[in-house]
């Protein structure tokens, strides 16, 4: 499962301006990420080999029918990986609002222990 560490980096990503949005892949030909598929470029970066990796997506493209568009529910459930791309390609969620609902979902935890130290 991903870390709370991991998500407070997604979430940056999100917000960062670096990522267009695009929608119902993880990364299109043109270079337009789904919100998941920031995230696929955000725990690359943490991922030290590439080989395992590759092979994760793979086995996840592979258990989705061949779909580029999930990622192993052993990151994220597959309710969560719904949610987050409803709200990514049928919605029209901005990153922002995504980031926000990431944030509220995931991070509240964290953000009400933050308050009491």
């Amino acid at each position: 499962m991903i870390s709370q560490k991991e998500i407070k980096g997604w979430v940056e990503k999100l917000r960062s301006g670096k990522y267009k949005q695009g929608n119902l892949f993880l990364c299109s030909k043109n270079n337009r990420y789904c919100c998941l598929g920031v995230l696929a470029e955000h725990l690359k970066e943490w991922e030290t080999d590439e080989k395992t990796w590759r092979e994760n997506q793979a086995a996840a493209r592979r258990a989705r029918g061949g779909s580029n568009s999930w990622l192993s529910f052993d990151l994220l459930p597959e309710t969560t990986q719904t949610a987050l791309a409803q709200m990514n390609d049928r919605k029209n969620s901005s990153f922002e609002e995504i980031a926000d609902w990431i944030e509220k979902t995931y991070l509240l935890e964290d953000q009400e222990n933050d308050g009491q130290t």
